[in-house]
C-alpha cells in the first residue's frame, strides 16, 4: 500500500515538474515573440527615426544616448527664433541710406530714372540742388518707406555744411554707386563692339539688343516686347535727360555716358556673375 502511495506522489511530482517546465518554456516563447514584435515595430518606425529599435536590450523606442529635454530644438521654438531674428534684423536695419538703396534696387532702373526726373522738375534754378522739402515730397509721392526722421537723417548725410540743400546728382550717384572694374570692363567691351570714332550710334544698340535673353524674359516675368520696350524707353529717356531734353546729340553717345547708364542697371544685380551673364546674353558676347 505504501509503495502505491509513493508511486502516486512521485507521479504527481513529475507531472508538476513537467507542467512548470512547459509553463516556463511557454513564457519564454511568448517573451521572444513579444520581443520580436517590439523589434519589428522599432524597425518599422525606425524608418522615420533611425534611433528607434537600434538596441536589443533597450526599452522600445529608446537608445543609450542621453535624452535632450531642452526646448531649444523644439520646432515651434525654432519658428519663434526665426521670427525673432528677422524682427530684430528689421529693427536694427536703421540706416536710411541703405534702406533707400534696397528700395531702389527692387524698383529697378525706372525707379532711379523717376527719381532723377522728379528732382530735375523741382530744380527751378537748374543748379542741380534740392532741399529737404523736395526730398520729403519725392518720398511721399513715390511711397518710399522712410519716416520723417529717417528722411531728415538721410538729408543730413549729404548736407554736411548745413546749407539747407544737397546736390541731387551726388545723391543719386551715391545710391547707385560706381561699377567695379570687372563690370566696367564688360560694359566697355559692349561699347567698343559698336564703336565708331569713340562714339556709338543708338540705332546700332537698338538693332542689336536681344530682349529674348533678358533675365525677366527667361524667368517668364515679362514678355519679349515688355523687355525690349523697357530697355529702349529707359535708354532714350536716360540720354534725353543727360542732354537737357535735346535729342541726345544726333543719337551718338560716349563711353562715359554708356557707363553712366549701366551704373543704374548695375544696381539691380547683386553679384558680378549675374551682371556678366546678362550682358553676355543680351549683347551677344558669348564668344568674347
Amino acid at each position: 500500500m505504501n509503495n502505491v502511495e509513493n508511486n502516486n506522489n512521485l507521479n504527481d511530482n513529475n507531472n508538476e515538474m513537467i507542467n512548470n517546465r512547459n509553463k516556463n518554456l511557454s513564457d519564454n516563447i511568448n517573451k521572444e515573440n513579444e520581443g520580436d514584435t517590439l523589434r519589428k515595430r522599432g524597425k518599422i518606425l525606425g524608418e522615420k527615426n533611425p534611433k528607434i529599435g537600434n538596441y536589443k536590450n533597450a526599452p522600445f523606442g529608446t537608445d543609450n544616448e542621453p535624452v535632450n529635454y531642452s526646448t531649444w530644438n523644439n520646432p515651434n521654438n525654432m519658428k519663434m527664433r526665426k521670427y525673432e531674428n528677422s524682427f530684430s534684423e528689421k529693427n536694427t536695419f536703421n540706416d536710411p541710406l541703405k534702406k533707400l538703396k534696397q528700395e531702389m534696387s527692387e524698383r529697378g532702373i525706372r525707379g532711379i530714372m523717376s527719381m532723377r526726373r522728379n528732382f530735375m522738375i523741382e530744380d527751378f534754378d537748374n543748379n542741380k540742388n534740392i532741399n529737404l522739402n523736395n526730398l520729403k515730397k519725392y518720398c511721399n509721392d513715390y511711397r518710399i518707406e522712410l519716416s520723417d526722421d529717417e528722411i531728415n537723417d538721410l538729408f543730413n548725410i549729404f548736407d554736411k555744411g548745413n546749407k539747407g540743400f544737397i546736390n541731387y546728382e551726388n545723391f543719386i550717384n551715391e545710391l547707385t554707386g560706381e561699377m567695379n572694374i570687372f563690370r566696367k570692363d564688360i560694359v566697355k567691351k559692349v561699347f567698343y563692339k559698336f564703336n565708331k570714332n569713340n562714339l556709338v550710334d543708338l540705332e546700332d544698340l537698338r538693332k542689336n539688343y536681344n530682349a529674348k535673353e533678358h533675365p525677366d524674359f527667361l524667368k517668364g516675368k515679362k514678355n519679349y516686347y515688355e523687355c525690349l520696350a523697357e530697355f529702349l524707353d529707359c535708354f532714350e529717356y536716360h540720354f534725353t535727360l543727360l542732354n537737357n531734353d535735346n535729342k541726345y546729340k544726333g543719337g551718338k553717345i560716349t563711353l562715359t555716358e554708356f557707363y553712366d547708364f549701366y551704373n543704374f542697371i548695375s544696381l539691380c544685380y547683386d553679384n558680378d556673375q549675374s551682371f556678366e551673364n546678362m550682358m553676355i546674353n543680351v549683347w551677344g558676347l558669348k564668344n568674347w
